[in-house]
């Protein structure tokens, strides 16, 4: 993993789904042949975290389709051998729903708040640093956030706040699970 350039939320898309069941996806995109899908972390639905990936370990979370990168993702991350690669250089969450509406559970958004603070204050990041899957590829993601912008200003806020005078933190006291997904990555040879 180079330098951490942003913390990307993400929502999973599936009402009422379950962080196992990204895993289950996740493992079957990882097969020859197929796109690659993964997250370093994901959060349920009661605010358990999931941790999929190490941060030391890049996560392809933010493929952009057929669209292709937004000018902020083409400024941002910029590779000189790989073109707009995102996925060495972020930190990837994604976040449980219980609706088609996307809006995060208040357990799952203070798990996110947490998270968010402990990614922001360990890798130094700004508050413009805090995004959408949205700010990178123009995917309506997370829906809610990306139809609420108010919202979305208010959740950086919040994750700012509580990364205000943090030096450290770790999974404890969280409820983490870390699922040991480390083979989810394809390393180039």
């Amino acid at each position: 993993m180079r330098k951490v350039l942003a913390f990307v939320v993400h929502y999973a898309g599936a009402p009422g789904g379950h962080p196992r069941g990204m895993w289950h996806h996740f493992v079957s995109t990882a097969a020859p042949g197929k796109i690659p899908a993964s997250s370093h972390y994901a959060i349920a639905l009661d605010g358990e975290l999931y941790r999929f990936i190490p941060e030391t370990e890049e996560a392809f979370t933010h493929g952009a389709g057929a669209a292709g990168y937004t000018a902020f993702a083409r400024s941002l991350f910029i590779d000189a051998k790989r073109g707009v690669y995102p996925h060495d250089k972020s930190i990837g969450v994604e976040v449980c729903h219980p609706d088609a509406s996307g809006i995060f559970t208040a357990a799952s958004r203070r798990a996110l708040v947490e998270l968010g603070a402990s990614v922001v204050s360990r890798h130094r990041l700004e508050r413009w640093q805090v995004v959408r899957h949205y700010d990178i590829t123009a995917k309506l993601c997370p829906k809610y956030y990306v139809e609420h912008p108010v919202e979305w200003e208010r959740l950086r806020d919040d994750i700012m706040r509580a990364a205000k005078g943090r030096t450290f933190w770790s999974f404890a006291g969280m409820g983490a699970l870390a699922l040991g997904i480390y083979s989810l990555n394809r390393r180039e040879a």
